[in-house]
């Protein structure tokens, strides 16, 4: 069967309420099995629209919508400010650009020390307050094996923690680490995250 996912209740909560998300998508061979059509099955649930985030993406709403993305040793951030609604999530790669690196605006958001800065300035622009404001963390897994990238998952994890805490922001949830990819679902109408492990093939 398909491994299980993890619901991350919405703002202020850090409960994982267990889910059954093989029960929304209807049994088929491949590749109907992968963890797109699981998540389509899921985002029809509540008529949200749907966002597909993608890698190195920074994307802020005051819309009630479906943020989804697929980490491996990537990170997502999830913000949500709960009095003005206002919701933001990222796709780091990687923690910080090469210290010689240029970055331009068009590739700050593959580095968690570029990405973070401008996912909270946009979200601040649209009137966001940290004191409403709350952070869920999702990805870092160990996916890769060459020596050369060596606790990047660890360090795209520690990024993320140090510069919300920086600024202020609580931390609500995490899931993070382990050697699986995640579905990440945020559903922005509540702050709620719906995460699913994903195999090697679903990020193909």
């Amino acid at each position: 069967g398909h491994p299980g996912g993890h619901e991350y209740g919405g703002e202020g909560t850090g409960n994982r309420n267990a889910f059954s998300l093989s029960a929304l998508s209807r049994p088929c061979g491949e590749p109907c099995g992968t963890v797109e059509v699981i998540s389509r099955d899921l985002m029809t649930t509540n008529d949200l629209p749907q966002k597909n985030l993608s890698i190195g993406e920074i994307y802020v709403t005051t819309k009630a919508e479906q943020v989804s993305t697929v980490l491996g040793s990537c990170v997502s951030v999830c913000l949500y400010d709960s009095k003005n609604k206002i919701s933001g999530m990222n796709h780091h790669v990687l923690p910080a650009p090469p210290p010689s690196a240029q970055v331009d605006s068009k590739h700050s958001g593959k580095y968690g020390k570029t990405a973070l800065p401008e996912l909270l300035d946009r979200m601040k622009r649209l009137g966001m307050e940290t004191r409403t404001t709350s952070a869920k963390i999702f990805g870092g897994a160990h996916m890769l094996s060459q020596i050369s990238f060596a606790m990047i998952n660890e360090r795209n994890v520690a990024v993320a923690r140090e510069f919300l805490h920086a600024n202020g922001i609580r931390i609500v949830a995490e899931d993070v680490g382990g050697d699986r990819g995640r579905k990440v679902i945020f559903q922005t109408d509540s702050g709620k995250v719906l995460v699913r492990e994903v195999n090697k093939r679903e990020f193909l």
